[in-house]
Order: C-alpha cells, then structure tokens, then sequence
C-alpha cells in the first residue's frame, strides 16, 4: 500500500496547480460518452480526471473569452488591471481550486495509485473534469478539449469502422 502525507497531496496540488500543468476538460452533452471518456482518461498514468462535472469552469472560460476573443475585448482589456497571462493564470487556478480540494485529490490519488500498485507519483502530469461550457466558454480558457458529441463526425467515423463499414 502506498503511503500518503499531507506534503505530498499538498505538493501534488501545487504542481498541478501550476499554469503548465494545463487541464483537460471533456466536453459533452448528455448521454454522448464523456463519463466512459472520464474513466478511460482516469486510467492513463499521467491523468488524474474527477468523475463529477464542473459547473463553474464555463464561468471562468466566459471571462476570458470576453477579455481576449470577443468583439468587446478592447473594453475589458482596457479596465482590467491584469496583464492577459496573469489572468489565464489565475483562472485556470480557480479551475483548479473548483475542481480539487485536498480531500477529493488524497482520495482520487490514494485509488489511482493503489489500483496500480506503485507509490510512484511522478507520473502524474496533468488534471482533467468533466464539464459542459458553450463553445466561446471553452474558447476563452484555451484548454486542451476533448469533444463529444452525438452527431460528431468523429464519433460517425469511429462508429463505422468499429462496425466494419466503409468511413463517407
């Protein structure tokens, strides 16, 4: 069994805290396959992925995208104090700080790893959730996505070949 420690889980949280360790955000609608894509994602040595969805990220990502994409962006640059990467920077944290608390990171961490047997935690890289913004939503955070959706050509040609049919 792995042993855990609070500077662990607290050093654990500041890297993937940091503005490198970029999240993952899976993007859906319901019943389109972003839970089975969570767990999948999960299993990955690099990935740590929460299974519930995060309602506060499309917030977050609607700031941004009004300070650096909108037609209104001179507006918000104008009166914002913060220069644009500090403000990245200080979203994708509070991403974060909605998505992780120590308790959910221990718990999550403490399964991953034992399920591995290893109490190895440098493999950990990068963080992800669920989560269901608008396009200009996950626009504006500039986070790495994963897109589903039923009627996805993706998810037609995956589906086909999965069905031995030939892709259009």
């Amino acid at each position: 069994m792995s042993s855990f420690s609070i500077e662990y889980i607290s050093s654990l949280k500041d890297f993937l805290r940091d503005y490198r360790s970029r999240p993952m955000i899976v993007v859906g609608v319901g019943r389109s396959g972003t839970t089975p894509l969570c767990y999948a994602l999960h299993e990955h040595p690099d990935v740590l992925m929460t299974l519930g969805h995060s309602p506060m990220i499309p917030w977050f990502g609607k700031a941004a995208y009004q300070y650096f994409e909108s037609a209104s962006r001179s507006y918000y640059q104008r009166y914002t104090v913060l220069p644009g990467d500090d403000l990245l920077t200080r979203l994708r944290g509070l991403c974060f700080d909605c998505v992780w608390n120590e308790e959910e990171l221990l718990t999550v961490t403490r399964k991953k790893l034992n399920k591995r047997d290893s109490s190895s935690h440098s493999e950990v890289r990068r963080w992800g959730t669920r989560a269901y913004p608008d396009e200009q939503a996950a626009s504006g955070l500039t986070l790495s996505l994963i897109h589903i959706s039923p009627k996805s050509p993706c998810r037609t040609n995956l589906e086909r070949k999965l069905q031995g049919k030939p892709q259009s």
